[in-house]
């Protein structure tokens, strides 16, 4: 079981912004304002921007959808406040590491 886990978050990490993209199609309102949900997809997130130098496609380096879902989530669908400052962290750790990225490699 290890290895394919291993497997899966190699790929998320190549994904980036696919990440989200994803996410949305996958989940429906009702299901981003359950809270369990929301923690689900947070380390998804997380995951998609865990190594942005690996990311395939350059536009996925840039996360506008995913920083849309995110405000989205924490405005629209998550009344605990917990849960919005996981969001917000969340936010600011994938902010950080696509900053992190060079001019060549974006």
């Amino acid at each position: 079981m290890g290895a394919r886990v291993s497997h899966v978050e190699k790929n998320i990490a190549r994904c980036g912004d696919r990440a989200s993209i994803a996410l949305i199609k996958i989940y429906s309102d009702a299901d981003l304002s359950n809270p369990a949900t929301v923690q689900q997809i947070l380390p998804i997130i997380r995951g998609a921007f865990s190594q942005p130098q690996f990311i395939t496609t350059e536009a996925d380096k840039q996360p506008n959808v995913t920083i849309l879902l995110l405000n989205y989530l924490r405005q629209k669908m998550v009344s605990d406040p917990k849960l919005q400052e996981e969001i917000v962290q969340t936010k600011e750790f994938v902010n950080k590491a696509v900053s992190g990225l060079s001019k060549e490699q974006k």
